[in-house]
This record gives C-alpha cells, structure tokens and sequence, in this order.
C-alpha cells in the first residue's frame, strides 16, 4: 500500500465506523468521500451503500499507527503493509461473503492480469462467482492471453 497516511477520524462515538477487511476506522462521512485507503477495490467512494455493506459500527478498542512497516504492534495486528491511520483491535463481523469474492478476485490475482481485470472487464464480471468458478475464469482468460505481446 502506499505511504500517504489515512484520514484521521473527525468525530469520537457513534459516527465511526471499520473496514471490514483492513479494520481502518472512520467516520462514514469520510468512508463515503474517500473510501478506505487500503481497500480502493471496494470503491467505497462512488457507492454508499458499498460504505455500509463494507464497513461496521461494531468493533472493539483503537490503536493509532504512525509508522506500520516499524511498529510491533502493527506487526501484531497484522496491519503493517497498510497506511498509517487509526485501526480497531477487532471488528465483530465478517465480510460479506460476495465482497469476500470480491476482494479475492482484487488482492489475488498476480499482477499481469489485475490492470486487465480492473480496467478492461472489471470486478463487475467475478461478482456472485465462487473461488473455483473465479480460479476457472481466471485460468481461461490466461490461456486466452499467451499469444498477446
């Protein structure tokens, strides 16, 4: 993920809100204008119902991290490999399982096909698939790509 930090939450209570899958916290106001920073498949930002169906009210404790990649705490957590910010302990809710399809399809596919996923077909194409129905997709399209140069 990059190095540009998280928004900070603006407001204490109520309003906040964690990512489901990165444990980013919140206010859903600044889910529903940027998104989550470590979660950009999910474009949180140009859908609000995605904000709600991605995100939880429900969580416990807050750790602020300055520095993933050198505290332990981060390590512990395993939130290093994403943005300074401020995170839950743990969320009480799980990702929906379609957005867990989702997210496979975004954060697994190896790198030569993600920009052709994204930006030719998009993650529209995978929604609803299981992961052998996905895998079985993904392994034709690169069948389909060797001749390409």
């Amino acid at each position: 993920m990059g190095s540009a930090p998280a928004q900070i939450p603006t407001s204490f209570g109520h309003e906040l809100r964690a990512c489901l899958r990165c444990r980013l916290v919140k206010t859903y106001d600044q889910f529903r204008e940027s998104g989550c920073e470590n979660c950009t498949f999910f474009k949180m930002d140009e859908d609000n119902e995605r904000v709600v169906d991605c995100t939880t009210p429900n969580f416990n404790g807050i750790i602020s991290v300055m520095d993933p990649t050198r505290s332990w705490a981060a390590r512990w957590l395993r939130i290093s490999r994403f943005v300074p910010g401020c995170y839950t302990l743990a969320v009480s809710e799980a990702l929906p399982e379609d957005l867990q399809t989702f997210e496979m399809c975004a954060s697994s596919v190896d790198n030569a096909l993600r920009p052709c996923l994204v930006y030719e077909i998009g993650l529209d194409y995978f929604m609803g698939l299981n992961w052998v129905e996905m895998r079985l997709r993904l392994d034709e399209m690169r069948l389909n790509w060797i001749g390409f140069d």
